[in-house]
C-alpha cells in the first residue's frame, strides 16, 4: 500500500495543475493586464496558447486581429513612459502574428481580412503620430513598418516583409537519415516558408548529407553580371551592366524564406546607395541635338554624378529630395533637361539667383542690346523687324515705348498694319494723323462733298441715303439742318421713325416741319374717334363721343337718369367679394359713397355677410338685429346643449355645462353630489397627496372633516411621510389607530433553553 502522504502531494499537484489552467483560460478570455504589468507575460502566453488551439482559420485570423486591436488600445491608454515602451514592443509582436495568420487564410477570404488590417494600419498611425517619436528607438522602426505595410496592396507582400529568421550554424556532423521518409528531424535546419516543399535533392546532391551548408550565400549566388546592348553610357563608351555593384551584406538583410521579393531595408547608416540602386538611376539617352539661336546645341540628360544622400535624405520616400544649392555653380548637371528650347545660353545663375524658388528671375540688362536671344519667342507677330531698343528702351519696364518719329516719312502701315482698324480710310496715315499725337485727326474737308466716299460704313441702320452734306456740314457734324421747303412726303425718309400704333395719314395733317413736337390737327366734323384712337381695354364700347368731347378729353360726363342697370358698364369694376346684385340696390348715381339699403324682412344675413372667424356658423339673425348690431340676444330658453356653441377652457371639467351653471346667473355654480363618490373624475388632488378616492375620507356636506377608517391598517408609510430626525421601522410597531400615543413595550423575559438528554449506552 503507497503511503497516504503520496496521496496527498499527488492530488495537490493534480489540483495545482487544474488551477493554473483555469487560471491561464480565464487571464486570456478576460485580458485584464497590460504591457509592464506582473502578470502580463502570463496572458500573453494564454492569449498565444488561445490562438493556437482555434482550429478554424477565419476564426484564428478574426482572434489575431483582436489581439492586435487590444495591444493598440494598451499603447493609446498607456499614462506613463515605461507603459509606453512595453505597449510598442507588444503592438509590434501583435501586428506581425495578425499579418501571418492573415497570410496563411486562402486567397478568395484575404481580400475581406486585409481591408479589415489596413483599417487597423490606419488606427495604428494615428496612435503612433500622437507619441514623441526618438531617435532609431522602436517607435521608430514600428512607424517606419506601418508605412510600409500601407503602401503595399497583398498581404503577401506584408508577410515577406517580416524579419528573416535568424542564421542556423552550418551541419558539421554526419548524421543518421532514415530511408524513404518524410519525418525527417531537420531541427537544425527547419524546412519551412520557401523550403517547405523542395526536393531532397536540391540540397543534398549525390547523397551527401553531412556539412550541408545552410548559409543563404551557399545556396543562392548572383548571376554573372548581364551586358545590355541596347543602352550607352553617357560620358563613356564603356558597357552598361546590369549587376555592377551588388549590396555585399547578408541576404537576409532584404530577403526573407517566404518570398524572395525585396522587403523594406533599415537604411540607416547605410551609404553606398549604388550597390542595390543602379538600376533606378534615370536611364541615359543619346545625345538629343536641338537648334538654339540656329546653332546646334546637344543636350545631355544625364544624373548628377555626386553621392545620392546629398539629394535623397528620406530612404522611406525616395522622390523627396533635398539640396543644398548654395555653393552649386553648374547647374545644367541636374537641370539640363528642365532647360526649355530656345533658353538663353548662358549660365542660369546670371538670372535665377534664387535656388528654393526657380520662378524668381532677375536679370541686369544694362547694356544689353542684342534682346532676340532670350525673348525671340516673345515677340508677337507681325512685328518690326528692327533693332528691339529702337523702341524699348526702358528694359525694366518693356511696356513703355518710345519711338522718334522724326523724320519717318515712310507708310506708316509698315510697322503699325496690324493696329488699323478695319474697315478704314485707305489713303496715307498722314493725311489724319500726326506722329506727335495719333489720337488727334484732321482731315481737310475742303471741297470734299461726297462724304460716302470714305463713310459709307458709318452710316447708321435706316439713315437716310441722300449725300451727307444735304443735312450734315462738315466743321459741326451733330448740328443737323434740311430744308423740307417743298417736301411733302415725309414717309419717303422717316418711314422707320413712326411709332407703332400712329395714325396712318398724312404727317403734315398733325406735325409742322417748322416745330415737330407740336401737334395739332382740327377735330371738327370727326366723330370716329376709334379710327385713330384705340380703345382702353375693358372700356365701354360705345362712342367716344358719348362721354367726351374734344375740347377737353378728360372732362367725362354722362347722364345715367333712368338707368338702373349699372352692371351693363361696370361689371369689370365690382371688388373683390362684393355682393354680386345689381349697384343701384344700394348705390345712386347722384352721391356713390352714399350706400343705403333696407332690410326690413331680410334675415339671411350670409346671403352678403360673412362671419368672423371663429364665429359661431349659425344665421346672424339668431342673435343680431338690423336696428342695433353690436347688442345680441340670444334665448336660452330650452338650451342645455351649452358645449355647442361655447368651447370648454382649458383644464375645465369636459362635461356639459348646465350640469353646473344656469343661464340666468353664469357665476352661480351648483352641483348635487347625491351618491356621487367618484371625486377624482372632476376634482384633482393637490400635489403630494394620497392618490386615492376622495370620498374615503372627506363627504360632501363638510369637506374640512376629513374622516377615515384605519381598522385593519397597519401600513402607516403608504400614506403617512416619517418626520424628521424620526426613527426608522413601521408607525404600527409603536402607534396605534384608536390612540397615537406610543404605548410601552413589555420587556421580553429570558426563557431557558432545554436541556439535551444523553443517547442511551447500548
Amino acid at each position: 500500500m503507497k503511503p497516504r502522504w503520496t496521496n496527498k502531494w499527488f492530488l495537490s499537484f493534480i489540483f495545482l495543475t487544474i488551477g493554473l489552467l483555469a487560471g491561464t483560460l480565464y487571464l486570456g478570455l478576460t485580458t485584464p493586464f497590460h504591457p509592464g504589468q506582473l502578470l502580463y507575460r502570463w496572458q500573453h502566453v494564454a492569449e498565444l496558447a488561445q490562438l493556437n488551439l482555434t482550429a478554424v482559420p477565419e476564426e484564428r485570423a478574426t482572434l489575431a486581429l483582436n489581439q492586435a486591436d487590444r495591444r493598440l488600445a494598451d499603447l493609446a491608454q498607456a499614462q506613463t513612459s515605461a507603459a509606453t515602451q512595453a505597449a510598442i514592443p507588444a503592438l509590434n509582436d501583435a501586428l506581425t502574428t495578425a499579418v501571418t495568420q492573415l497570410n496563411n487564410l486562402p486567397a478568395a477570404q484575404q481580400a475581406y481580412y486585409a481591408a479589415q488590417f489596413q483599417a487597423l494600419l490606419r488606427r495604428t498611425e494615428i496612435v503612433l503620430a500622437a507619441l514623441e517619436p526618438e531617435e532609431d528607438g522602436p517607435l521608430t522602426k514600428l512607424t517606419s513598418r506601418v508605412k510600409a505595410w500601407q503602401a503595399l496592396d497583398s498581404l503577401a507582400e506584408m508577410a515577406a516583409q517580416l524579419p528573416a529568421p535568424t542564421e542556423t550554424p552550418r551541419l558539421n556532423t554526419a548524421a543518421f537519415v532514415p530511408f524513404l521518409v518524410s519525418n525527417v528531424d531537420h531541427s537544425a535546419f527547419p524546412l519551412t516558408a520557401g523550403h517547405a516543399n523542395l526536393p531532397c535533392e536540391s540540397c543534398h546532391e549525390d547523397g551527401q548529407y553531412a556539412h550541408t551548408p545552410t548559409a543563404c550565400a551557399d545556396c543562392h549566388t548572383l548571376p554573372p553580371a548581364q551586358t545590355a546592348t541596347t543602352l550607352l553610357a553617357t560620358e563613356s563608351s564603356s558597357l552598361w551592366h546590369v549587376y555592377p555593384n551588388h549590396f555585399a551584406g547578408e541576404c537576409e538583410s532584404c530577403h526573407t524564406l517566404y518570398s524572395w521579393q525585396l522587403y523594406q531595408f533599415d537604411h540607416i547608416g547605410v551609404t553606398e546607395c549604388t550597390s542595390c540602386h543602379t538600376n533606378d538611376l534615370p536611364q541615359p539617352v543619346l545625345p538629343e541635338i536641338i537648334l538654339v539661336n540656329n546653332m546646334a546645341t546637344a543636350v545631355s540628360p544625364t544624373h548628377y554624378p555626386g553621392d545620392c544622400q546629398l539629394c535623397h535624405t528620406d530612404t522611406a520616400v525616395w522622390e523627396l529630395t533635398a539640396y543644398e544649392h548654395d555653393s552649386t555653380a553648374a547647374c545644367e548637371t541636374c537641370h539640363n533637361p528642365d532647360t526649355p528650347v530656345f533658353h538663353y545660353p548662358g549660365l542660369c545663375q546670371e538670372c535665377h539667383a534664387d535656388t528654393e524658388n526657380w520662378n524668381l528671375t532677375a536679370y541686369a540688362h544694362e547694356g544689353v542690346t542684342e534682346c532676340e536671344i532670350c525673348h525671340m519667342q516673345d515677340t508677337p507677330e507681325p512685328h518690326l523687324p528692327g533693332t528691339c531698343t529702337a523702341c524699348h528702351a526702358d528694359v525694366e519696364e518693356w511696356t513703355e515705348i518710345e519711338v522718334n518719329h522724326a523724320g519717318l516719312t515712310a507708310n506708316c502701315l509698315t510697322c503699325h498694319r496690324a493696329e488699323t482698324p478695319q474697315p478704314h480710310y485707305e489713303g496715307t496715315c498722314r493725311s489724319c494723323h500726326n506722329t506727335l499725337n495719333w489720337a488727334t485727326v484732321n482731315f481737310d474737308h475742303t471741297f470734299y462733298q461726297n462724304c460716302q466716299s470714305c463713310h459709307t460704313e458709318e452710316l447708321p441702320i435706316d439713315h437716310y441715303f441722300g449725300q451727307c452734306s444735304s443735312c450734315h456740314q462738315e466743321t459741326t457734324w451733330q448740328d443737323v439742318e434740311f430744308n423740307h421747303t417743298g417736301q411733302p412726303d415725309c414717309n419717303g425718309c422717316h418711314s422707320q421713325e413712326k411709332p407703332d400704333n400712329h395714325y396712318p395719314g398724312y404727317c403734315g395733317s398733325c406735325h409742322l416741319t417748322t416745330a415737330w413736337e407740336q401737334v395739332w390737327i382740327t377735330h371738327e366734323g370727326f366723330t370716329n374717334c376709334t379710327q385713330c384712337h384705340s380703345t382702353p381695354s375693358n372700356h365701354f364700347t360705345t362712342p367716344c363721343a358719348n362721354c367726351h368731347n374734344t375740347d377737353d378729353w378728360h372732362a367725362v360726363t354722362f347722364s345715367h337718369a333712368g338707368l338702373n342697370n349699372c352692371q351693363s358698364c361696370h361689371v369689370a369694376q365690382t371688388p373683390n367679394g362684393h355682393m354680386p346684385g345689381q349697384c343701384s340696390t344700394c348705390h345712386n348715381t347722384s352721391s356713390w359713397n352714399e350706400v343705403t339699403f333696407s332690410h326690413t324682412g331680410t334675415t339671411d344675413c350670409l346671403a352678403c355677410h360673412t362671419a368672423p372667424g371663429g364665429h359661431w356658423p349659425g344665421q346672424c339673425s339668431t342673435c343680431h338685429n338690423t336696428t342695433s348690431w353690436q347688442t345680441s340676444t340670444v334665448d336660452h330658453t330650452g338650451l342645455t346643449d351649452c358645449a355647442a356653441c361655447h368651447s370648454v377652457t382649458g383644464g375645465h371639467w369636459l362635461g356639459q355645462c348646465s350640469d353646473c351653471h344656469n343661464t340666468t346667473n353664469w357665476q352661480e355654480v351648483a352641483v348635487d353630489h347625491t351618491d356621487l363618490y367618484d371625486c377624482v373624475a372632476c376634482h384633482a388632488p393637490p400635489g403630494g397627496h394620497w392618490p386615492g378616492q376622495c370620498s374615503s375620507c372627506h363627504n360632501t356636506n363638510n369637506w374640512a372633516e376629513v374622516t377615515f377608517d384605519h381598522t385593519g391598517y397597519t401600513d402607516c408609510k403608504a400614506c403617512h411621510i416619517r418626520p424628521d430626525d424620526h426613527g426608522r421601522g413601521q408607525c404600527s410597531r409603536c402607534h396605534t389607530t384608536i390612540s397615537w400615543e406610543i404605548e410601552p413595550t413589555p420587556t421580553p423575559t429570558a426563557v431557558p433553553l432545554p436541556t439535551s438528554t444523553p443517547p442511551p449506552t447500548p
